[in-house]
């Protein structure tokens, strides 16, 4: 989908209201002179992130092995 880019936009928050990464915004607007988040200008935001996700062989069901993860206003045990 297509979407114009409003003043203070930035990656994380524009990938969390769309439901998709930030790499595959990333990836989507490779072409577009950088950086691509420019008031005004029209950026292609993907529609299918976990079709995108699959075809790199990761899935939200992998075992990330080594890495640790945290719920909000948890700390970490080390």
């Amino acid at each position: 989908m297509q979407y114009v880019v409003q003043k203070n936009d930035d990656e994380a928050t524009l990938a969390t209201t769309h439901h998709v990464s930030v790499g595959n915004l990333r990836k989507a607007n490779e072409l577009l002179p950088q950086p691509y988040l420019v008031e005004g200008r029209t950026i292609e935001i993907p529609t299918d992130d976990k079709q995108d996700d699959s075809q790199n062989g990761s899935s939200d069901n992998q075992n990330h092995s080594g890495v640790e993860t945290f719920k909000p206003g948890e700390k970490s045990t080390n």
